[in-house]
């Protein structure tokens, strides 16, 4: 087999799996209480949405994600999932919004700054500018 071919049947396969775990990764976004298994399923969602180079779609799971992983005590973790998605997605102003937050809650000013100054950098309209400014 050619590797166009090759590569274009791992391509599906991972958006077959995304059609299978969408659904179900919002059904559980929708849930007022946090289910026990979708943090699982959010990485392995974005596993796939990072193989088909679909970063941008991410953001908003990343997000989801960390956000779980942080609340769970597991903040180590959280700060992976962020800088796993910044290499992705690395234009990402929701990502820099996100763990300019997550800085200032962790006692980070410094770092809170560097993500408010790229948030600046890519999106200087953004809320996020004029409310720290």
């Amino acid at each position: 087999m050619n590797k166009e071919l090759t590569d274009l049947l791992e391509q599906q396969r991972y958006f077959d799996a995304l059609l299978q775990l969408a659904p179900r990764v919002e059904d559980m976004r929708a849930s007022a209480t946090l289910q026990a298994e979708e943090a699982d399923c959010l990485a392995l969602m974005l596993r796939c949405l990072y193989a088909l180079n679909m970063g941008m779609v991410a953001d908003a799971y990343v997000i989801r994600l960390a956000t779980l992983l942080h609340q769970r005590g597991d903040t180590e973790q959280a700060l992976i999932t962020m800088n796993d998605a910044f290499k992705h997605h690395a234009d990402g102003v929701a990502l820099y919004v996100f763990a300019g937050e997550l800085m200032q809650q962790l006692a980070r000013p410094a770092d809170a700054a560097r993500c408010l100054a790229r948030v600046s950098e890519l999106d200087p309209c953004n809320p996020a500018v004029s409310k720290n400014a």
